[in-house]
């Protein structure tokens, strides 16, 4: 009796483990049909053509999305597009662009949630909206209305019960100007998704994201790191997580305000530290060494920045 127990218990398993497999190596070639397709994007000379062949690059990846099974696998040899997941696994966001000849940029992306009460999970579709957002620093905004980025880092923070998530991101803005930006994320209770949160201090207190804009002539550096916070006038100091970044200046002071010509003051670093729910501003951090710089996608750095 006993051993037929353990036989079927052993049995369900091989088969519950060769169906794992199975599903993953589904994937698996479901990611390289994938990845050829948005590698082949920047192959194309026309702008059209580069539009057209997104477009598919979009529709495959949500039929992909949208399979059973697909949030737990990580998409993680994929050229050309970030693949975020939140350290609690609740969620993920994936963004990409499409670098155009002009020097400008097209941005693209999902947001995948997990649904806990039906043990499956929702997508939803990040809509660009960034040329139509006025006072972009201060808007709350959704995945219909969205300020496209390309982000490559994704900090969870948590303070008084609350979950807080934010992006570290990269912009072209346009082909004169390139863009740094910090982004606030909320995720409802239903798991939609909600971009900009009042919780940095800094400036006049209202900012619901940070964007740092200079020429596309330069490189900037903005990243998460763990470095030393002097307290009490530098008699102590205690290891903290910050987001450093360098500081941008005018190339000369009568440019001030024209942000193509805003590049970083050499090995000076401002940063954001978190304190109770909020991002609070630390001016002049040291960082003894300049911050890394972000990972570029492989087959798209020629188009990324400081060629």
């Amino acid at each position: 009796m006993l051993k037929g127990i353990i036989f079927t218990i052993v049995f369900h398993y091989i088969i519950a483990a060769g169906i794992f497999a199975q599903s993953n190596n589904d994937f698996s070639d479901l990611e390289l049909r994938l990845n050829n397709k948005a590698v082949s994007i920047v192959g194309y000379s026309l702008d059209d053509e580069r539009i057209k062949q997104n477009g598919k690059v979009y529709d495959f990846f949500l039929e992909i999305l949208e399979k059973e099974g697909s949030f737990e696998y990580p998409f993680d040899s994929l050229e050309t597009i970030s693949v975020l997941k939140s350290p609690d696994e609740r969620f993920r966001i994936i963004t990409w662009y499409v670098p155009l000849t002009d020097g400008s940029f097209n941005y693209f992306g999902f947001f995948q949630v997990r649904d806990d009460r039906n043990d499956r999970c929702r997508v939803y579709e990040l809509i660009d909206r960034s040329e139509e957002i006025n006072d972009l620093e201060y808007k709350k905004l959704d995945h219909k209305n969205w300020f496209g980025a390309y982000y490559y880092e994704l900090i969870h923070n948590q303070y008084d019960g609350k979950d807080y998530y934010t992006l570290l991101g990269w912009r072209g803005n346009s082909p004169v100007i390139r863009q740094r930006v910090i982004e606030s994320l909320r995720v409802s209770p239903g798991g939609e998704p909600f971009f900009g949160k009042q919780v940095f201090q800094y400036k006049d207190n209202l900012n619901k994201r940070i964007v740092f804009s200079y020429s596309a002539r330069v490189s900037m550096a903005l990243n998460y790191d763990r470095l030393f916070i002097e307290y009490n006038g530098g008699l102590e100091k205690h290891p903290a997580r910050l987001i450093i970044f360098d500081r941008l200046v005018p190339m000369n002071e009568y440019l001030e305000g024209h942000y193509q010509f805003y590049a970083p003051e050499g090995n000076v670093f401002d940063g954001f530290v978190f304190e109770k729910g909020r991002w609070v501003f630390i001016p002049d951090v040291d960082a003894r060494i300049s911050p890394r710089e972000m990972p570029e996608p492989k087959k798209l750095e020629q188009f990324f920045e400081n060629d």
